[in-house]
């Protein structure tokens, strides 16, 4: 029995869990209806057969685990059990490797939801309470198969780790969350194991052994010998839980378990990770079931993000999200993916047009107008090899989005530098963000992430680039040089008033860049960071302890800069803030708050009318739900309006974006009024004064997500990534 264990739920939590549980509570039965979002029913293919013989998957995290005394010990000295009985009958990775910061809630959370987590450093706790915006395989299981939530678990010793049983995001908010269960010791973890398969037989169970790390920090005088028989235990403890998985009747032949680690150590001292070198980031991995091909050894590179979605190719269900792709090459032919990186196919409503048609996903669109036309980009990943490879491509239309040239190739590869300014190297583009002059020219903003193979291993490299075109398909590319922090998102981007580019980025979440290009062929140059500038300086604040950046979005009045960004201090879900620029000092940053204290904030949009107003939209999590919200400043960003709320109570409405067609305000937004999203859109005649009633502007068979908006010349052009043709595609419509 399990009555002695916690089942957590933190008191900060608690609060808005209870005063929103029972608003949300249908939404994943909704979910479950629909056909974009979930894979098929446990039962297997429709032809009868089995896919896998698969019906449980248990992933062991051993906390902090060098790969030092793991796999890159010649003899496997610490790890006999996992190396001598466990891998000739199963499958490992050993070029398996973090791909965000090593540090313990991040890399759990990229684990969970296959996408990197970028959060704020370890020392600074703040990631400790920051839940992820993207579903986890938690959530995803339990929806596809309607299952309670008995039926999957977070069984940790590590306190920081309450965050990784759900994510915030709509589909799924609350209602289909994990069980958690905090521990002690690693035997007592396994121990808890045992009480909850006995009395649950829950077919999907994340455990964390966090000895190996806390002993490996030497905070209580540990010595190097300590860590090493942490490991040694954490190894027994693996072997005997996969003896007793076999034993079991409800777990025998019929369960795979996963053993990996969530980030290394220093290579020179075992006390401290959270650098991005090749010793930090590089970890065990090690699968054994039904499944999985016996003395098997992955010698490409895998990544942290690959976990969710194999876990999901099990069990039969999408992460559709998810950046991380199954790691078929381990499974037992002739199996095949189910497609767990996107929904799944339905007829196509002629409510918008198509701007692609391929078997790779393309995501994460943006456009942007000029007398000239529009342009459009995106990210296509490359989903014919296990490597991470993205490609940024784009498309234009003369005339508004009547027609559409062909998809052309801006980029696959861009050059990153090191540490002493020199070209190091070729990486893959991630997102991109495009900006038109008034000449008709294009700037594209994306970020890069690059993870070579060096002397001693791996380091991460991820850059700030830009593109800017020439003339018809000729480009020219730049970056910033000596740029090593992780920047997981492209630079917002916006033009002066004479037509100079200026790029917004959050570094490694905790600062935030500002960049420009000053004219057209120059070098870009770095202004300032956030909340430093390069002398160090740190300026007050209007709520202290002024951590974690996210996702900027800017705009230009006159002569300033404004930026709306999301915020997270200490100890807090998420601030909407502005900050207006009169010059570029310290002393002339104008920080605002622009929500009301939301439990969490998920986006925070900015832009401008030609009188010079600023105008602000963004989504609070209210015990209504997600709802979206509105501003207005008419002092350059000093201070902002009462909120208003644009969307209805009573059901979700995230992940706006705004825009002025220069006498107009358009806000859209992702609403979830049937239990599905679809895109809802509310004009403003009069400035933001008053706003028409909602429209929805897709089909409710749409499975729409990350929106962008232009306006211009009394029209309004959107551009969002759509599931409905079975995979995403980009997806464009003019209002």
């Amino acid at each position: 029995m399990i009555f002695g264990f916690f089942i957590s739920v933190s008191r900060r939590e608690a609060a808005w869990r209870t005063a929103v549980a029972c608003v949300l509570v249908g939404i994943a039965a909704l979910m479950l209806t629909d056909p974009t979002t979930h894979a098929a029913p446990a039962a297997g293919p429709p032809d009868g057969s089995s896919r896998y013989q698969t019906e449980n998957v248990i992933v062991v995290v051993i906390d902090g685990l060098r790969n030092l005394e793991a796999f890159e010990d010649p003899e496997h000295r610490y790890i006999p059990h996992i190396w001598n009985d466990l891998r000739p009958i199963g499958a490992i990775a050993t070029e398996y490797y973090v791909s965000t910061r090593p540090v313990s809630t991040q890399a759990h959370n990229t684990l969970v939801t296959g996408i990197r987590q970028i959060s704020s450093l370890a020392k600074q706790h703040t990631d400790v309470y920051q839940r992820s915006y993207w579903p986890t395989m938690f959530e995803a299981y339990r929806l596809a198969h309607n299952r309670p939530p008995v039926d999957a678990w977070v069984i940790t010793g590590n306190e920081h780790l309450g965050v990784i049983d759900g994510s915030l995001h709509p589909s799924s908010l609350l209602d289909a969350w994990a069980t958690t269960l905090f521990t002690r010791s690693d035997r007592h973890t396994i121990n808890t194991f045992y009480d909850v398969a006995g009395q649950y037989q829950p077919s999907l169970v994340f455990i964390n052994l966090k000895d190996v790390d806390r002993i490996g920090h030497a905070k209580n005088g540990e010595t190097f010998e300590d860590y090493l028989d942490a490991i040694m235990a954490a190894d027994a403890l693996v072997y005997e839980l996969w003896q007793y998985l076999q034993n079991d009747p409800n777990y025998g032949d019929r369960t795979t378990l996963i053993v990996t680690s969530d980030h290394g150590r220093d290579k020179d001292d075992y006390r401290f990770h959270g650098k991005a070198d090749h010793m930090q980031r590089h970890v065990p991995f090690l699968a054994v079931g039904p499944d999985i091909q016996a003395d098997l050894d992955i010698t490409h590179r895998r990544l942290l993000i690959d976990l969710a979605p194999t876990v999901g190719e099990l069990l039969r269900f999408k992460m559709p999200f998810a950046q991380g792709t199954p790691m078929l090459e381990m499974l037992m032919p002739p199996m095949g993916s189910v497609q767990v990186t996107g929904p799944m196919a339905h007829e196509d409503p002629n409510d918008s047009l198509l701007l692609t048609e391929t078997e790779s996903p393309s995501i994460r669109p943006s456009i942007d107008v000029s007398a000239q036309g529009v342009m459009v980009t995106w990210t296509e990943r490359d989903v014919s090899q296990p490597v991470e490879r993205y490609a940024i491509r784009y498309c234009t239309s003369a005339d508004f989005g009547q027609t559409w040239s062909e998809p052309m190739l801006l980029t696959d590869s861009f050059t990153y530098y090191g540490r002493d300014g020199v070209p190091t190297g070729e990486g893959t583009p991630l997102y991109s963000q495009v900006i038109i002059d008034q000449s008709g020219l294009a700037t594209v903003g994306f970020n890069g992430y690059a993870a070579p193979l060096g002397d001693d291993g791996t380091e991460l490299f991820w850059g700030v680039n830009v593109a800017e075109q020439q003339s018809g398909n000729e480009w020219t590319f730049r970056g910033f040089e000596n740029l090593h922090a992780l920047v997981p998102r492209p630079p917002a981007m916006t033009l002066s008033s004479e037509d100079q580019v200026w790029l917004v980025w959050a570094e490694g979440s905790v600062m935030m860049g500002i960049g420009t290009t000053d004219d057209r062929g120059d070098e870009l140059k770095r202004t300032l960071y956030l909340p430093f500038d390069v002398y160090g300086h740190e300026w007050n604040w209007p709520v202290p302890n002024p951590l974690h950046f996210r996702n900027p979005s800017a705009t230009w009045t006159e002569d300033r800069l404004n930026i709306a960004m999301e915020y997270l201090p200490h100890d807090r879900d998420g601030q909407a803030m502005s900050l207006a620029l009169d010059g570029y000092t310290p002393e002339s940053i104008v920080p605002s708050r622009l929500d009301r204290a939301p439990s969490a904030t998920a986006q925070a949009r900015i832009t401008s009318t030609p009188d010079g107003v600023l105008h602000a939209t963004w989504s609070e999590l209210q015990s209504s739900g997600w709802q979206v919200y509105y501003g207005q400043s008419t002092d350059g960003g000093h201070s902002w309006s009462t909120p208003a709320t644009l969307s209805l109570a009573g059901h979700h409405a995230w992940s706006p974006d705004i825009a002025t067609d220069g006498s107009r305000l358009a806000v859209v937004w992702e609403d979830w009024l049937t239990g599905r999203p679809q895109l809802c859109v509310r004009i403003s005649d009069d400035g933001g004064v008053s706003w028409q009633p909602t429209e929805t502007i897709t089909s409710a068979r749409a499975r729409p997500a990350f929106v962008d908006l232009v306006g211009r010349d009394g029209r309004f052009y959107l551009v969002w990534q759509d599931a409905r043709s079975g995979n995403w595609q980009i997806h464009f419509r003019s209002l």
